[in-house]
């Protein structure tokens, strides 16, 4: 039963307020994994599924990641997955401690180097850093690996592939940071036809580098992202908070503002289940309350609040 403390407060229908921040210039396929493992966000290359499942995905939301238990792979096959500049961007969750582990590869040999156009895995068969093996017209299967160590929970991965015509330069990026860089003689090169798979190495010799673990919002570009772009990729979605003082209080709160910035992330409002306390802040508009579809109880009395959407906010139990 709901307790009403707040005076004349109007209940209307709304939509949620929220401020996509991904990059849409030269974004070839998203992955989002949304209750469908094969759809691209975009709308042109869908995947093809072999055996990985629906699995909670990093903002704990139900059936919105891939989960990959080894042997498992997703492909596309297309040559806008086999550019000599692009990008990829992934959120994953390893729950194997192999320290090997495939999210993204593009094949040329199974059986001798070079072995791979491009490689984006969690490291070595010593190791859990990022990693990214590539082949460039000077060179067999070049490496540049990740000086973070990638133990716990949820991470985002990025990997920028720069071709200026004679060098290719390629940056790792580890939970929205730059991490490590290498230029390289030459552009990356392809197979004739080999697809761009997830989770697994097509036609690898064993099952040493499949994934056991989750893929989530996966993003392809044919360009190389800005150190700028892959922040606001790593942070998604913000909540709109035209109220400064409203949208104080909630950056205030260590239990909201979980990662400490000055926004509050889609991913963060949705996590949040308690309390949201903002009395006396001397707040008019509370516009953004409606992305905290998880939160049981709101006090956000003696303020100058004269209408509040609370349509979805379904938990909560006590205004």
């Amino acid at each position: 039963m709901r307790k009403h403390l707040l005076a004349a407060i109007t209940f209307f229908c709304g939509t949620l307020s929220l401020s996509a921040q991904i990059p849409t210039n030269g974004l070839v396929a998203k992955y989002s994994f949304n209750g469908d493992l094969t759809q691209d966000d975009q709308g042109n290359y869908p995947l093809s599924n072999n055996g990985a499942i629906l699995a909670s995905g990093y903002d704990g939301q139900p059936n919105s990641a891939a989960l990959f238990s080894g042997n498992f792979v997703m492909s596309v096959n297309n040559a806008a997955f086999r550019p000599t500049s692009f990008s990829i961007a992934t959120r994953f969750f390893i729950t194997s401690s192999n320290p090997y582990h495939t999210l993204a590869n593009v094949r040329i040999n199974s059986a001798s180097s070079p072995y791979n156009s491009y490689n984006l895995c969690t490291g070595t068969s010593v190791n859990s850093n990022l990693a990214f093996y590539y082949t460039t017209s000077s060179g067999n299967d070049f490496l540049l690996q990740g000086t973070n160590s990638l133990a716990g929970g949820w991470r985002h991965g990025v990997v920028t592939v720069d071709y200026n015509g004679t060098t290719t330069n390629v940056k790792l990026y580890i939970d929205g940071v730059f991490n490590s860089q290498a230029n390289t003689l030459g552009n990356i090169i392809y197979p004739v036809s080999n697809p761009l798979t997830l989770g697994n190495i097509v036609g690898a010799s064993n099952q040493s580098n499949a994934l056991k673990g989750k893929l989530d919002e996966f993003l392809f570009y044919n360009r190389a992202l800005t150190a700028a772009e892959v922040t606001a990729i790593y942070n998604g979605c913000t909540v709109a908070i035209p109220d400064v003082n409203f949208k104080n209080s909630l950056i205030n709160s260590g239990a909201i503002n979980t990662n400490g910035d000055s926004e509050i992330q889609c991913a963060e409002a949705a996590a949040y289940t308690g309390l949201i306390n903002c009395e006396a802040q001397g707040i008019s508009d509370i516009t953004g309350i409606e992305a905290f579809i998880n939160a049981t109880q709101l006090n956000a009395a003696s303020n100058s609040i004269s209408t509040i959407d609370l349509s979805q906010n379904i938990a909560l139990s006590y205004i």
